[in-house]
């Protein structure tokens, strides 16, 4: 096994941004800890405070949001995969092979959609370099 140079500096274990594993729960236990331990005579500024907290609720939106799409396109991806049921393509198979056949199927694996033909070979979706029109004696 290759050790990266991240992991070597790090005694072998790969560093990670803290920042990820924060959540806005940490963060405002974080803040009530720090206005509980502030000097009664030199208060910390509550605007500061406050720009805090939405900057962490903005973050938190924006990968809610994120996430979100990302399933929202995979949806589509395999909704259009669907349609290719029955039709014929061509393109490159897992080997980056040239391939064509009659879809048969089309399945999720991981985070990719694979086509399989009715000869058995699979074809990732994203590897499709053409459709074409099925011979109306194909069922």
């Amino acid at each position: 096994m290759e050790v990266s140079p991240t992991q070597q500096s790090t005694g072998g274990i790969p560093s990670r941004n803290r920042f990820e594993d924060l959540t806005s729960e940490d963060f405002m236990k974080i803040m009530f800890t720090e206005l509980s331990n502030q000097d009664p005579l030199e208060p910390q500024d509550t605007q500061a405070l406050l720009n805090q907290i939405n900057t962490v609720r903005s973050i938190e939106s924006n990968v809610q949001l994120m996430t979100q799409l990302t399933e929202l396109v995979s949806q589509n991806q395999f909704a259009m995969a669907g349609t290719l049921v029955g039709k014929t393509i061509s393109g490159l198979d897992e080997s980056f092979l040239p391939v064509q056949g009659r879809v048969k199927s089309a399945a999720v694996e991981g985070n990719q959609i694979m086509l399989t033909l009715a000869s058995g070979e699979r074809v990732p979706m994203d590897n499709i370099e053409s459709i074409l029109e099925s011979e109306p004696n194909q069922g």
